[in-house]
């Protein structure tokens, strides 16, 4: 016996800031971006400094470690002692992961380079908003003796909430000495995010609005007179698919084209709003009552319209009785007499069907003999 499973594949991106090599740097991702089913990833921020200090400069340009740009890095002037994550506490750079609605941010390596002065921090701290910053998803120590540049690498096991955003922030602490306010005395160059975004997305939804609809009037051999429905959707991956029965014709031109199978729409950004979709009894359609569904459907979204029809016999109907072989009946009262049979069948008859209406003292059965009546019968 064969099992196959269907297994999500993740596609993981490396998004990298290098802060740029011509005046006054950038601190927007320089590559990487976009990321499937992460709609945006912001600027890196410095938060907690102390005093002010320009977030970007080329002083003490990165350098010693494979792959460093040495020109832009981002600073901060950091306070010294045990990590505190509070307001005035120790300095961070951060930034954000927006998903798709219905995916969430995943994280497995955050790599950057980074040096600190003899006051600034002598270890760094990841943590993210997913805990308000509770809990470390990675931390090392920085060496602070001779200020030399490092690469940090980290692999990393992190899952956010589905639709979530998810802001990253490096904290550094456990610095010592006599830090100067307005003074950076920690840095960080070449940061890269390895980042991926699982889920499905948002279920696709359809909206059939079917006000003033009607029943369907018309003739044997005529179409009807045409009515209009709109149909919206929202969150589709797939085009609309439109599915009529014989009876009934759609149309997506305001009725110079109709189609007796399936017609689609192709969405626009995920999305189609108020399109107009056009019905009618098709002259095909055979003479009786109707009660039919056209379906609207993409992916696991469907939605079913209700279309009711009095398509009439457009000849003159006729009767036919076939009462060959009946004989008198004969009975003592209170006793019913024997049954006899007769047929009946007829051509171009109305909805209404043909109606058999019993003489007094007789009784009818349309059900072979299982059940008599007195009163009219519609066959």
């Amino acid at each position: 016996m064969l099992f196959i499973a269907l297994i999500p594949v993740l596609v993981w991106g490396q998004v990298a800031w290098n802060f740029g090599t011509a005046a006054p740097g950038t601190a927007s991702p320089s590559s990487g971006v976009p990321v499937a089913n992460i709609t945006s990833i912001s600027d890196l921020l410095q938060g907690n400094n102390n005093g002010t200090t320009p977030l970007l400069s080329t002083t003490s340009a990165s350098s010693t470690y494979a792959g460093a740009s040495a020109s832009y890095n981002a600073g901060a002037a950091a306070r010294t002692g045990a990590l505190n994550t509070a307001a005035g506490g120790s300095a961070y750079f951060e930034f954000t992961l927006t998903p798709t609605a219905g995916y969430s941010v995943g994280i497995s390596q955050i790599n950057f380079g980074t040096r600190s002065t003899a006051t600034g921090p002598a270890a760094y701290y990841i943590r993210t908003s997913a805990d308000n910053y509770a809990t470390d998803i990675a931390t090392g120590t920085i060496v602070t003796a001779g200020s030399p540049w490092a690469l940090k690498t980290n692999a990393i096991t992190f899952n956010g909430a589905a639709g979530a955003p998810v802001t990253v922030r490096i904290y550094g602490a456990a610095g010592a000495g006599s830090p100067v306010t307005g003074t950076a005395n920690w840095r960080i160059d070449d940061l890269a995010v390895t980042a991926t975004a699982a889920g499905s997305g948002p279920a696709p939804s359809i909206t059939v609005d079917a006000t003033g609809l009607s029943i369907f009037n018309t003739t044997a051999g005529t179409a009807s007179a045409p009515q209009t429905v709109t149909v919206s959707a929202s969150n589709l991956t797939t085009d609309l698919t439109i599915t009529t029965i014989p009876e009934f014709e759609i149309s997506l031109d305001g009725g110079t084209n109709y189609s007796t199978s399936t017609i689609t729409i192709s969405p626009s950004g995920g999305s189609i709003t108020n399109a107009p979709v056009t019905i009618r009894v098709a002259a095909t359609a055979s003479f009786g009552p109707y009660a039919k569904d056209i379906s609207f459907s993409a992916g696991t979204a469907t939605q079913l319209l209700r279309v009711d029809a009095d398509v009439q016999s457009n000849g003159v109907p006729v009767v036919t009785i076939d009462s060959s072989g009946l004989v008198p009946f004969t009975t003592t009262s209170p006793s019913p007499s024997a049954t006899q049979s007769f047929t009946v069948s007829g051509t171009n008859i109305s909805n209404g069907g043909i109606s058999l209406s019993p003489g007094d003292n007789f009784e009818i059965s349309a059900d072979g003999g299982a059940s008599f009546v007195s009163y009219p019968q519609s066959l």
